[in-house]
């Protein structure tokens, strides 16, 4: 009775029924269009997992202005890379699309979403799409990861541009922790460190943070465990560099919860050297940082990720 209720009439009057094999072939492809979508949000964290994705994306909502934000810059740049007809196997994968998603998130934790804001999002999340493609022809070449410089880039752009444009609403005064009472009960260091780590996404909140942590352990224990320590080593180094205590809001802190697994994990085989050489080199990073904070904090520009992209 289903079966001849999906039958239609075709122009000759005869009954023409969808084939069982092509239905399971479009479930099939809106299965793997949802996989490249939450798989875009655990890719922040070098992370090929749509289930640790969708928990990314359902507590993006817990400030629903910079979750839904972050969606709109997900599917404009997905629409972008369906209509350029890129290979599907990078789509799942979600690292080609997950800029487009900083890009989304970064725009709504700045400006209140409205419909300007709103296309604002889609123009530049289509133009960071773009140049993902191109820096990952231009970098693939030279064996160097893209990461998130295409993000890093659209991001100073969109705070030089926000400043042009008089109608957009500045949502950073709205931005209040939701994090509950029993946070304040945790030592400042763990506090600090959820809260920076929620800033991967663009949402420095101590509760956000702790779902983040969950969802990468609950992928892979040693990338939380490293996001721990690459975090500590940076807090150390700048607390021995400076005489003043560290500014726990200041969000550049989670480029070190980046910094240490990317080079520890990612990019070489985990073992004794390249746990050695990431926490070098995740040293190394706070010269950048220190160096970034004050040459792009003249202007008034975020450094967001170019820390972890440099290192």
């Amino acid at each position: 009775r289903g079966l001849a209720r999906a039958c239609r009439l075709d122009l000759n009057g005869t009954a023409a029924c969808p084939h069982p094999a092509m239905s399971m072939e479009n479930s099939s492809l809106w299965a793997r269009h949802g996989r490249s979508l939450a798989g875009a949000y655990s890719a922040v964290f070098f992370l090929d997992s749509p289930w640790a994705g969708a928990i990314m994306a359902c507590a993006t909502f817990l400030y629903p202005n910079v979750g839904a934000a972050g969606l709109l810059g997900l599917l404009s740049g997905f629409a972008v890379l369906q209509l350029l007809g890129s290979r599907p196997a990078l789509a799942y994968r979600g690292f080609v699309l997950y800029n487009s998603l900083l890009v989304g998130l970064f725009t709504g934790y700045l400006f209140k979403l409205d419909a300007g804001v709103a296309l604002l999002i889609c123009l530049a999340s289509g133009l960071t799409l773009l140049l993902t493609l191109f820096l990952e022809a231009a970098l693939g070449n030279l064996g160097l990861p893209v990461l998130s410089v295409p993000f890093t880039l659209s991001a100073m752009l969109m705070a030089l541009a926000g400043s042009r444009f008089s109608r957009l609403t500045d949502a950073t005064w709205y931005f209040t922790e939701q994090a509950p009472a029993v946070f304040t009960a945790l030592p400042g260091y763990l506090t600090h460190f959820l809260r920076s780590l929620g800033a991967c996404l663009c949402l420095p909140d101590p509760l956000f943070g702790a779902v983040l942590l969950f969802a990468i352990a609950f992928r892979s224990p040693l990338m939380a465990v490293f996001s721990v320590v690459g975090f500590s080593l940076g807090c150390l180094a700048e607390g021995l560099s400076q005489l003043a205590p560290l500014n726990t809001k200041d969000p550049h802190f989670f480029n070190y919860s980046l910094m240490f697994p990317a080079i520890a994990a990612v990019f070489l085989v985990p073992s004794a050297s390249s746990v050695g050489l990431a926490a070098v080199g995740t040293l190394m990073g706070s010269l950048v940082t220190a160096g970034g904070l004050a040459f792009w904090g003249a202007f008034r520009i975020p450094i967001t990720a170019l820390p972890v992209n440099i290192k």
